[in-house]
This record gives structure tokens, sequence and C-alpha cells, in this order.
């Protein structure tokens, strides 16, 4: 039987969490209107409250990257936005 040996992890240089302000999330997704079109009608649409968004932000504060999960609709969209 082979032992198994603890796996190498780089320290992250991000820290996400839950968000819903909806100027913090509107700011970020207008950094690229075009991509986020279907998620800036999310923010005010009457499906609002089935979304649930996160951002990530760096070391500095500044947000870096965007998700949204969509509940209620099958299947369930993820939207995912900034540096991977």
């Amino acid at each position: 039987m082979e032992r198994s040996r603890p796996m190498a992890v780089a320290q992250s240089q991000l820290r996400a969490r839950a968000v819903t302000d909806r100027d913090a999330i509107a700011s970020f997704l207008r950094s690229d209107r075009l991509y986020a079109v279907y998620a800036l009608g999310d923010l005010d649409g009457p499906r609002r409250r089935h979304a649930t968004w996160g951002i990530a932000y760096d070391t500095a504060g500044r947000p870096t990257a965007l998700a949204e999960h969509h509940e209620g609709l099958v299947p369930q969209p993820l939207f995912l936005m900034g540096d991977p």
C-alpha cells in the first residue's frame, strides 16, 4: 500500500469573500461591460435574489476577480471574471 504524502501548497496572495454590496459588484463588472453584460443584468433584474456574488482581493485590498452563482435556473449558471 502506498503511503500518502502531504501536498505542497503555495501560499495564496488573494483573499475571497462573499459580497452583497451592489455598488462594489457593479464597479468591478463595469471594468469590462461587454464581457459582463449578462452579470450586469442580474444586478437589477427580477432574478436578483437568486444570485450570490464573491470577490477576490489582492494583498493591497484591490478587487481582482469576481464570481456570480445563480440559483433557480437549470442548469445553474456560474459567471467568472478577472485574473485567473
